[in-house]
């Protein structure tokens, strides 16, 4: 399906020759919003995107949250499953400063890719809630096997 001409966020993998995946905008390190951080120290770093990058803060404060928060229940399978969005939500904090940081396709990878263990945690969590943990089609998505969230954190 070609995309909406007025959707600005055309997925370029599958349009590339969009007008949207075409402009140096868009490409690698071109954002153009890039500002100097540290400047004249041996710390000195481009920032492309400098707002959205500082507010990655708030993906540690969520990891401290959770550390903080003590009324789980559920036992073991709590305990895997409050490890694995602590994981998560560290490697999302770094990985989305790493992507709004350099405006690149790898920082991107790494900052999507945090977000997806998020959301796969929070459905097994759901999963095992509702009692479906021993349904292999419904914990695994159909397929046939599947690593659990913890195992996918680390």
């Amino acid at each position: 399906q070609f995309p909406n001409s007025r959707d600005p966020w055309v997925n370029c993998i599958d349009h590339p020759n969009h007008e949207r995946c075409r402009s140096s905008q868009y490409e690698e390190g071109q954002s153009e919003k890039a500002e100097v951080f540290g400047s004249g120290t041996i710390r000195e770093m481009v920032i492309e995107e400098p707002c959205n990058y500082a507010s990655n803060i708030a993906y540690y404060r969520g990891a401290l949250r959770i550390c903080e928060y003590d009324q789980w229940s559920g036992g073991e399978s709590n305990i895997a499953t409050r490890n694995a969005l602590k994981r998560s939500f560290m490697a999302l904090g770094s990985g989305s400063a790493f992507m709004h940081g350099s405006n690149t396709k790898l920082g991107q990878a790494f900052d999507v890719m945090s977000i997806a263990v998020i959301a796969y945690t929070s459905y097994e969590s759901l999963i095992t809630a509702i009692g479906g943990s021993s349904n292999t089609f419904l914990r695994c998505l159909g397929a046939e096997s599947c690593s659990s969230a913890e195992e996918v954190a680390r």
